[in-house]
């Protein structure tokens, strides 16, 4: 019996031909490989039509436009920028979510992943380069409802925050790397749809991780605060990535640059933490 996948698979799976291009794990050959999968994958997610929420985003502006001067009189121009930024992190998580939960399920489904593994690449690769490639749509999904954003504020001359919009969306890109990190992590040893409920449900919690240590102080029981001060050192601290609402107060409104710079680095180690556990995860895994 040939070894080769069956016609169907070789024609949905992926070129994988620049990954194998060189052998062993160094520098080059690992750029390489991480390079073939993250554009495979970055392809993907385009054809699969995720940045037409883009689209949606532009419909939630434009009705705030016409609503907003109607309802908010003189605070147009800062709830303009409210609903805009809450909007660009609504939809851009929602993205984020569907496409990585599903990332890792649909190369089984298709069988697509043996293909993957059968070349030179290491499952640390295979994960990493998915995420790579979902960074990438989601900086052109933040970049595009930005520019989106920018145009708002332009035509109702509103120069409250363009330079502020503009920070909160890096952060909001970080914010997303990790969910994009954590929705990966689940679907290495889960499927898509179950995946894609446990990171909604950490993301939500993540939200409010500092919320639990004021509960557990409220409480005024020592075990309680201490279970409660436990789960927010292992949970994940989204709030500290979100400066959206400080940015509606302007500069003088965001923490400190210590402050800034901290979250920021916080951040990148928490998604290398995830992703190093969802790597030693994925490389157990029997296909």
């Amino acid at each position: 019996m040939s070894d080769r996948p069956s016609s169907k698979a070789a024609i949905e799976s992926p070129d994988w031909s620049d990954a194998s291009a060189s052998k062993g794990l160094g520098s080059a050959a690992g750029f390489s490989h991480l390079w073939a999968i993250g554009a495979n994958t970055f392809r993907e997610a385009i054809r699969s039509r995720v940045l037409y929420a883009v689209g949606i985003y532009g419909l939630v502006l434009l009705a705030a436009m016409l609503a907003l001067p109607r309802i908010a009189g003189g605070a147009q121009f800062k709830m303009l920028l409210d609903v805009g930024l809450a909007a660009m992190e609504a939809i851009a998580v929602a993205i984020a979510l569907v496409a990585a939960s599903n990332a890792i399920d649909r190369e089984i489904d298709k069988r697509t992943i043996l293909v993957a593994l059968s070349k030179p690449i290491a499952r640390a690769e295979f994960v990493l380069g998915k995420v790579c490639g979902l960074a990438a749509v989601l900086a052109v999904a933040v970049a595009a409802m930005l520019a989106l954003f920018a145009v708002a504020l332009w035509v109702q001359q509103n120069d409250l925050g363009l330079e502020l919009a503009v920070l909160s969306a890096g952060f909001l890109w970080l914010r997303l790397v990790l969910v994009v990190a954590i929705a990966i992590g689940f679907g290495t040893f889960s499927s898509g749809l179950l995946a894609l409920l446990l990171s909604l449900t950490l993301y939500l919690i993540g939200n409010l991780s500092q919320d639990l240590i004021r509960i557990g102080k409220a409480t005024e029981n020592a075990d309680l605060e201490r279970l409660t001060r436990m789960l927010y050192l292992v949970l994940p601290d989204f709030s500290r990535l979100d400066i959206k609402n400080d940015a509606i107060y302007g500069f003088a409104g965001l923490p400190d640059a210590a402050t800034l710079v901290g979250n920021v680095a916080y951040g990148i180690f928490y998604t290398a933490l995830v992703l190093a556990i969802a790597t030693g995860i994925f490389s157990r895994r029997q296909f």
